[in-house]
């Protein structure tokens, strides 16, 4: 009969010399569990390993669990029992175990536990390793025969391994009766389940009918699955089939709607050009009217203005002319009469008479002397302020005539075939014969009448000169 896992407690030194025996079996073939350790009585500090429960006595009293580390205590203090935290495997095979069939077999069980943190002074007080051994290892042989009771010999296999739908209401089982002494218990293996020999036999046989059934089993299962799985397939391939023609209809469909549209598009970018050239024509014939309007009422206006001024200019010219005659001929009589009036006072006189009226006579003539010094004078005066008024009058003749060329540059702008009319879109019109010249030409006809108003300045400027020039014709007669 094979033994199972021993649970023991060891003596040690010190607590220096706990983690080299902890997990390890010992010389009796035995897990240490509790370790017992030495203490000098005259040690004020002790130094507590890791992985252990340390419990400490103070004067034979339970005092509780020191944490791990460096401790100042009195020496009245000592680590009696250093309990592992470790989790322990315990290996216990039981033998003869009867099955439902009433067949012996021998089963090996492993349960893995530890002792916990709020049990270590629990199971120091309540139990011992060697207790805690005989009780786990009969209570697992119990948990084990009823397993067993409940399998006939060809499934009794089936408890191997860590399986929770067998080993589960044992693990329970042993977790609710150890929890008392501080032990948790994490898991239940059947590692081995070994039957009698002269069974061993009949379980192949069985085993390989049963095997064989189960290939047959599983090979309809599989013919059945490839032929389920060949339908699906061709259902799905069919679905595919028909999945890719819906989408080429609806391709088609929308290829054919998108063609539609386009040319819907295409058509009405056709017309809204049309209407955009023609709205762009008939604004363009409609300005061009307004600028033949507005030409022939500027050439109009000027005719009349030219026609009002020669007619002034004439009307001027002949009262001056008429003025003038009248003065040179009112001024020879006037001199006619005076000089036979002197000639008549001459003839009657005396000499001294004749001397008195030659010196009278002299100091008139000197006197009409300089009176037409002083005329002259104010002819000249004149004649220089008209020439300051022809300098500005020239002036403005420039300007005119630089207006007559921008004039006829812009009527060359008008005649220029090539010159290109934008719309109010930004579309070039495609009739190139149709000038345009945009918002500007607006602008310049409306300047028309400023260029008349420097026409008729420029005019008078002639009439100026003209006069003045019938003027100093007057005074070379006077002269």
């Amino acid at each position: 009969m094979r033994q199972g896992t021993k649970l023991v407690s060891v003596q040690i030194p010190s607590m220096d010399k706990a983690h080299e025996l902890i997990g390890r079996i010992d010389q009796s073939g035995g897990i240490p569990l509790i370790l017992l350790p030495a203490r000098s009585s005259f040690a004020f500090y002790m130094s507590v390993p890791e992985g252990f429960y340390a419990l400490n006595y103070e004067s034979g009293k339970l005092k509780g669990v020191i944490k791990p580390g460096f401790h100042i205590l009195s020496p009245l203090n000592k680590v009696q029992y250093l309990v592992s935290k470790q989790w322990t495997v315990f290996d216990s095979p039981v033998d003869t175990c009867t099955t439902k069939d009433h067949v012996s077999v021998d089963i090996d069980c492993i349960v893995v536990f530890r002792i916990r943190a709020d049990g270590a002074e629990t199971f120091v007080t309540k139990s011992s390793p060697s207790s805690l051994q005989m009780l786990m290892s009969d209570k697992i042989k119990e948990s084990v025969r009823i397993l067993a009771r409940k399998k006939e010999l060809v499934d009794i296999y089936s408890l191997s391994g860590n399986n929770e739908h067998v080993t589960g209401e044992m693990l329970l089982d042993l977790q609710n009766t150890f929890h008392e002494y501080g032990i948790e218990v994490k898991s239940v293996t059947i590692t081995q389940v070994a039957i009698p020999v002269e069974h061993s036999k009949r379980l192949e046989d069985i085993s390989w009918f049963t095997t064989r059934e189960e290939d047959q089993k599983v090979s309809t299962e599989f013919q059945i699955l490839e032929s389920e799985l060949k339908k699906e397939i061709a259902e799905k391939r069919e679905s595919l089939r028909n999945e890719r023609l819906y989408q080429e209809n609806r391709l088609n469909v929308a290829r054919t709607n998108k063609e539609k549209d386009v040319a819907r598009i295409q058509q009405e970018t056709k017309s809204e050009l049309a209407q955009t050239e023609a709205r762009t024509t008939s604004q363009v014939m409609n300005i061009k009217e307004q600028q033949d309007k507005v030409t022939s009422e500027f050439q109009y206006n000027r005719e009349r203005k030219v026609a009002e001024i020669q007619s002034d200019m004439k009307a001027a010219l002949e009262e001056l002319y008429i003025g003038s005659s009248k003065f040179v001929k009112e001024t020879a009589q006037e001199t006619d009469v005076a000089v036979r009036k002197m000639r008549a006072e001459v003839d009657q006189t005396t000499t001294q008479q004749k001397a008195e009226m030659a010196s009278a006579t002299r100091e008139r003539l000197a006197a009409a002397k300089f009176k037409e010094e002083e005329l002259k004078a104010k002819a000249l005066t004149l004649e220089a302020e008209v020439e300051k008024k022809i300098s500005n009058m020239m002036t403005s003749k420039r300007e005119y005539d630089l207006m007559i060329k921008q004039l006829q540059v812009m009527k060359s702008v008008v005649n220029n075939q090539q010159f290109l009319v934008m719309g109010e879109s930004g579309t070039a019109s495609k009739d190139h014969n149709i000038p345009y010249h945009g918002p500007s030409i607006v602008y310049e006809t409306n300047i028309l009448q400023e260029k008349v108003d420097h026409l008729q300045v420029w005019v008078s400027f002639k009439h100026l000169r003209m006069q003045s020039t019938l003027f100093k014709g007057v005074l070379n007669i006077y002269e």
